[in-house]
């Protein structure tokens, strides 16, 4: 569900991704980042695993060439590495694709132990602020958390704080996706509301 929410704000505000370089984090089948693609973001990169063949057939048919989405392994975090140390994985994914205008993250925190490399891996990868005070030209981390945590989602905010980004919260307003026809889901199938989130690192 996060992908959908996710994919129904961009579209209501292109200018999130227009233009800017998208790297979508444990990307899944891809949606946000070909929604990212189809609304003229200049850079797409999916975050795969080795095994995801979905994710690259996706990608593959929904931009020009087969090379436009590229959907290379991130492992996140700094794995025992100083963060600047040749050795980390996150450094060496820096020098191969650069870092990032705009990171995607949508229900892809699932277990506790995965928030401090989460962190580590938005503070490598994306972009450190310009000189303006518009939000929209501020490098960004749209997060979308619908999928149930054994967490609260307040211990993803805990640590954003301490990382040094603020945030604020967006709503999306939209028809939950289904496959059934049956009465009791059709009387579920009504507008809801779904937050997004905008992190942004500290001015």
């Amino acid at each position: 569900l996060g992908s959908e929410v996710m994919a129904n704000y961009l579209v209501q505000n292109p200018d999130l991704v227009r233009n800017k370089t998208v790297l979508e984090m444990g990307a899944g089948l891809g949606l946000a980042g070909i929604v990212s693609y189809q609304l003229d973001a200049s850079k797409v990169v999916g975050d795969s695993s080795v095994l995801n063949d979905y994710l690259r057939f996706n990608a593959t048919h929904n931009s020009k060439t087969s090379t436009d989405i590229p959907c290379p392994q991130l492992i996140w975090g700094n794995q025992g590495h100083e963060p600047d140390a040749e050795e980390n994985p996150l450094v060496q994914f820096r020098k191969e694709y650069g870092t990032f205008d705009v990171m995607i993250a949508c229900d892809c925190t699932y277990m506790p132990q995965s928030l401090e490399p989460f962190w580590q891996t938005i503070d490598a990868l994306l972009k450190r602020n310009e000189n303006t005070s518009d939000s929209h030209h501020q490098p960004t981390l749209l997060y979308v958390m619908e999928a149930s945590t054994p967490f609260p989602l307040e211990d993803v905010f805990t640590l954003a704080k301490a990382k040094g980004f603020d945030w604020t919260k967006k709503i999306v307003s939209m028809v939950p996706p289904t496959d059934s026809d049956t009465p009791a889901d059709q009387e579920a199938n009504k507008l809801r509301d779904y937050e997004v989130f905008l992190f942004n690192r500290r001015s």
